[in-house]
């Protein structure tokens, strides 16, 4: 299906033929573009204009042309000439099928003379699986310009471990045109020169490529968390919300981390994860972790990663001053773009904020603590993004902040005295008294949906071997009604259980995360057993999914009896 798909989309765009005019006296161009296709599936592409003026008046803009459904999947575009910005403007072409991108000039380009800019767009939802280990993309293989060019190198930058190839794996053939594979390290790497390109080049295609495993999710967000502590550590949280779009199932997830990170570890809401194995040098660092079950296409995940990193390296002072100034990157460098990112760095107890290189959204300042908090645009991870903050910090406060406490605890302990002789003579207040009728009534509902669940997954094994009787089916629609109705009456008695105290409200919590959890195996376990009914995944794949998947709803299982035993002994010890 989805290699029908790619190839129907291909086919409209080739279609499409629109006849614009081409200038009186077109300059002399040359372009250079590199296709670059991350493990995630993020496309990244760069092209640099090298220009000649052969007109009589000077020039001042120059236009491209972008196929419309392109910018939809377009995460970011920037424009520049040397190390100047560049304004763009996007508006539609007449006939509607095209966006036309207006790069403007730093300068008018003189008769004769030369200009040189590039052009980067960062792209996602663009690659997707096909079968076990083959993947496509459908992508503009070059730029498509107004008038021609002299020549178009194009270089296609492959993830690692892949190869291009085609489906019958006979060429790199696209648009009737080889690549060249030109260097393998760790990158496969082909190029190929179209002399001249033509005006309008029709060359949307759809790339093929073999691959294990490319680790593609959609980032929904990520919060990182940077704290500074009085004695020189820097703490990093990364929380992250995900969804898994690639064709094979994956277990683990490649994460880069900051440089000399130490003490990794990962947790979700039912506790730690398994940090399987964690790498670093000059240049890259990152940590494998593994997740309680195997991730199927568009499953959610959340997951928290925290290290120490050596503030040595980050951290660093400014002058004779009592001034610090730390040196950090913002987000995470990801193999995918991220839609809604927020970085709070946490000064130590007594630091005060001065400035940063990138404007801070919120600055909060408490007696003790001041939080810088960012919030980036889409693409930001891609560009590495990181800024330079300062901050006054006496070195004393970490000499005086015991003093400091102990001198609070004494106030506090005085007050409480204070409070307590003045009440002495009032009428005490009543505690609110524990929903014991509703907490019963809320365990009861409970045994009794649990009675029927049980009752609809053994009709339900009985449907998958094929034996369920027609009386059978009638009684399932009426316990999935009472379930129903079961659902509400337990919902109505939610807030009054969870404002009773603060531990009815944790075990709430976890009953909640544990069912969602449940649910989403449920589903999952599902998906596996209709994959193997049409024999799209092996019988030892899928004996180790489904063993996965009924541990995983085992301990989910195991998290609301205990919270529904410890209400039944609150009942019961009344």
């Amino acid at each position: 299906m989805s290699i029908v798909l790619l190839i129907i989309i291909t086919a409209i765009l080739s279609a499409t033929q629109v006849a614009y005019a081409t200038p009186a006296s077109s300059p002399f161009l040359t372009v250079d573009r590199t296709l670059d296709i991350s493990k995630g599936g993020v496309i990244t592409v760069k092209d640099i204009y090298h220009l000649r003026n052969n007109d009589t008046d000077p020039i001042s803009e120059f236009t491209i042309y972008l196929e419309k459904d392109l910018l939809t999947r377009m995460d970011l575009m920037s424009a520049s000439s040397g190390n100047q910005p560049l304004s763009t403007n996007i508006t539609p072409d007449a006939t509607g099928n095209y966006s036309l991108i207006h790069v403007t000039f730093s300068h008018a380009v003189d008769p004769g003379t030369d200009y040189v800019f590039n052009m980067t767009y960062v792209y996602s939802l663009l690659v997707r699986g096909i079968s076990s280990g083959t993947y496509g993309a459908y992508m503009y293989i070059y730029p498509r310009l107004p008038f021609a060019a002299v020549n178009c190198s194009v270089t296609i930058v492959m993830p690692e471990t892949t190869t291009l190839t085609t489906l019958d794996n006979a060429s790199y053939s696209l648009d009737n045109v080889s690549f060249t594979p030109i260097t393998y390290s760790p990158r496969w790497v082909y190029n190929k020169i179209i002399a001249p390109l033509v005006p309008l080049s029709n060359t949307t295609q759809a790339i093929f490529f073999k691959a294990n495993v490319m680790q593609m999710f959609y980032v929904g967000s990520i919060d990182r968390s940077i704290a500074l502590d009085q004695f020189g550590r820097i703490f990093v949280s990364d929380s992250y919300n995900m969804m898994y779009l690639d064709y094979t199932s994956t277990s683990t997830i490649d994460l880069n981390l900051l440089e000399g990170r130490t003490n990794v570890n990962a947790s979700d809401s039912l506790g730690n994860l398994k940090v399987v194995s964690v790498f670093g040098n000059a240049t890259v660092n990152y940590a494998t972790v593994s997740f309680r079950y195997y991730l199927q296409t568009y499953e959610n995940v959340s997951f928290t990663v925290n290290y120490q990193i050596p503030a040595n390296k980050y951290l660093s002072k400014v002058g004779t001053s009592d001034r610090y100034r730390l040196n950090i990157t913002l987000y995470p460098s990801l193999n995918w773009t991220i839609r809604d990112a927020a970085v709070k760095i946490s000064l130590p107890e007594g630091g005060d904020y001065v400035a940063s290189a990138v404007h801070p959204q919120t600055i909060q300042k408490t007696y003790l603590q001041t939080v810088v908090e960012y919030l980036l645009p889409i693409g930001a991870a891609m560009n590495n993004s990181a800024t330079i903050l300062d901050y006054d910090y006496a070195i004393l406060w970490s000499a005086f902040r015991p003093t400091l406490w102990a001198g609070l605890t004494i106030a506090a302990l005085g007050g409480v005295v204070l409070i307590a002789r003045r009440r002495k003579n009032e009428n005490p207040v009543e505690a609110e008294a524990l929903p014991l009728d509703d907490l019963k009534e809320f365990v009861d509902l409970y045994d009794e949906k649990n009675a029927l669940l049980d009752e609809l997954e053994e009709a339900e094994e009985e449907e998958k071997r094929g034996v369920l009787r027609k009386e059978d089916r009638k009684r399932m629609k009426i316990v999935e009604a009472q379930l129903g109705t079961l659902s509400k009456k337990i919902g109505e008695l939610k807030p009054e259980i969870r404002s009773a105290s603060t531990q009815h409200a944790n075990a709430l919590k976890r009953m909640e995360v544990a069912e969602a959890d449940m649910a989403a195996a449920k589903d999952s376990l599902k998906k596996v057993d209709a994959q193997i009914r049409a024999g799209q995944i092996s019988r030892e794949a899928y004996e180790k999914l489904k063993r996965t998947y009924q541990k995983r709803i085992g301990s989910a299982k195991g998290v609301v009896d205990s919270a529904i035993i410890t209400f039944k002994e609150e009942v019961e010890a009344f």
